[in-house]
């Protein structure tokens, strides 16, 4: 019987993530198949799979760190939920080598107390980097496609002196009946042209104007 220390990581909830209790599932099943157990569960919640287990906004740095004499392997349900960052997963496994501790990854089929399984670990941890990429990748596209080209509001805080309003009726967006309300721009909210403009064309106007923010110091044009 050897005691793992359970890693838990999710970034957001969606509907197509896995949850924490499903991820605890998956590790306590392959446990008790074969006759391991769990110590604790770490949970890193709203954690970007950018953050390696050692960095210090992770729970998971503590027991890396400071409790390590406390079990004798780690479990997670898939390699990435321990990192994306290909580097900082290959600095864990060097880290449980050096210590004499494994890593089992449930769903990937990794337990590095084999040779085959170190080197499937290094392969993987190269995977999910890629993965992360391609969904960086896609944001990024998505973003650009939102505002840039259907020219809708993408969220967050409205430069000074604008709001968001519909482009058919234009209404503030939780005041706005149109099936479309979602499809919004920046409207102006001062020079009563009525017209709208993209958030994107807000800042670049503002800076040409001189325009400082409400609680900058420095002077109109600096």
């Amino acid at each position: 019987m050897v005691d793992l220390l359970g890693i838990v990581r999710l970034s957001d909830y969606r509907e197509n993530s896995v949850s924490p209790e499903q991820q605890v599932a998956v590790m306590t099943g392959y446990a008790d198949l074969h006759g391991h157990r769990i110590i604790f569960f770490v949970h890193d919640d709203d954690i970007s799979g950018d953050f390696g287990p050692f960095h210090p906004r992770r729970a998971t740095a503590v027991w890396l760190n400071e409790r390590h004499g406390e079990y004798q392997g780690i479990i997670t349900r898939k390699l990435d939920r321990v990192s994306r960052n290909a580097e900082q997963t290959l600095r864990l496994l060097r880290w449980a080598q050096n210590r004499g501790k494994i890593l089992i990854s449930v769903n990937d089929g990794i337990d590095t107390s084999t040779e085959a399984g170190k080197t499937m670990a290094s392969f993987m941890a190269v995977v999910a980097e890629m993965e992360l990429d391609a969904i960086k990748q896609r944001a990024r596209q998505s973003y650009k496609h939102l505002t840039q080209e259907a020219m809708r509001w993408p969220g967050g805080q409205c430069p000074f002196g604008y709001r968001p309003s519909c482009l058919t009726c234009g209404k503030l967006p939780r005041q706005c009946p149109c099936p479309a309300s979602s499809r919004c721009r920046v409207r102006t909210g001062s020079a009563g042209d009525g017209g709208a403009v993209p958030r994107w064309g807000v800042a670049g106007g503002r800076s040409r104007g001189g325009w400082r923010a409400p609680e900058c110091p420095c002077p109109a044009k600096s």
